[in-house]
């Protein structure tokens, strides 16, 4: 078993514009050519180690791998597919393995969800039984945010981690994605009303990557990001949450997004119900059996 190496060096930083980003992509996006039959390999991204003076005091950030696709065929225009997302605590290593498929061009984005003051170094290692060709690109169009939102939503989740569904309200449910050290919750609603929700949590060795602890509206027939977390100082996560759901009441002087949906990075992510998630709001909460309050 011979595995082949390629070493590229990245970075990631803060983008040089107003507002702030929910995930900091690097500075390099990695388009790997077509292949002429599978190759399987993995990806890894490093850290400096804590060793000397100058870095001893830096803590490490989560470094995050997100993989495309797109067919080779169908031009640089066509729509890039969500292949696997790996989300991971702030540690220092993080890996993520890949089926290169035959006739499609694969795109993987490293990406954070720390706010570097400064540039944060890291090395990119590419492991594969096959000689591939990996082209770093400086800036790679696409909406990082909605991409891994529905990543998270849509990907099944990995093996020994299955998502958790708690039914809040009628064809109302909870959903909570677990990856490695990273946590998101999501409410779908696959009633006629708009519900209220508030979420709120308790433990230690994390930090809040999106959303708040506010009452947030969800309407109807829409699914909505929450919160999400990230185990800060590697695997270690202890949490405790709690959540309260009513049907939504009118205010005056409050928009739809509630408390909690802002704009800028605060703007919570939201997207009409697809239908596996009224068939889970189905399952999980018929209308006949739970009630609000």
């Amino acid at each position: 078993n011979n595995w082949l190496l390629e070493s590229r060096l990245d970075s990631f930083s803060m983008p040089n514009r107003s507002g702030r980003a929910s995930f900091i992509p690097s500075s390099s996006s990695y388009v790997i050519a077509p292949v002429e039959q599978g190759v399987w390999g993995y990806a890894m991204g490093v850290q400096p180690k804590r060793r000397n003076v100058s870095n001893m005091t830096k803590a490490y950030v989560d470094n995050n791998f997100l993989l495309l696709r797109r067919r080779k065929d169908a031009g640089r225009a066509s729509t890039l597919e969500v292949v696997d997302l790996s989300l991971t605590g702030e540690q220092r290593i993080n890996t993520q393995e890949f089926i290169l498929e035959p006739k499609f061009e694969h795109v993987l984005v490293p990406f954070t969800t720390s706010s570097p003051n400064s540039p944060t170094p890291f090395r990119v290692c590419f492991y594969t039984a096959q000689r591939v060709n990996i082209v770093d690109q400086a800036s790679f169009s696409i909406d990082l945010d909605k991409s891994v939102f529905e990543a998270l939503l849509d990907l099944p989740p990995p093996a020994g981690i299955p998502h958790k569904h708690h039914p809040i309200g009628p064809n109302v449910v909870l959903k909570v994605v677990k990856l490695k050290a990273s946590l998101y919750f999501f409410a779908l609603n696959a009633a006629e009303l708009d519900v209220c929700l508030k979420l709120e949590m308790k433990g230690e060795g994390f930090r809040k990557v999106r959303g708040d602890s506010s009452e947030i509206v969800i309407g109807a027939g829409k699914e909505k990001l929450l919160q999400g977390i990230v185990a800060n100082g590697g695997d270690a996560l202890s949490l405790h949450y709690e959540y309260l759901c009513d049907v939504k009441v009118e205010e005056a002087g409050r928009g739809a997004g509630g408390r909690g949906g802002g704009g800028g990075w605060n703007a919570l992510f939201e997207r009409t119900i697809t239908n596996a998630g009224k068939k889970l709001c189905g399952v999980v909460s018929p209308p006949h059996t739970t009630a609000f309050g």
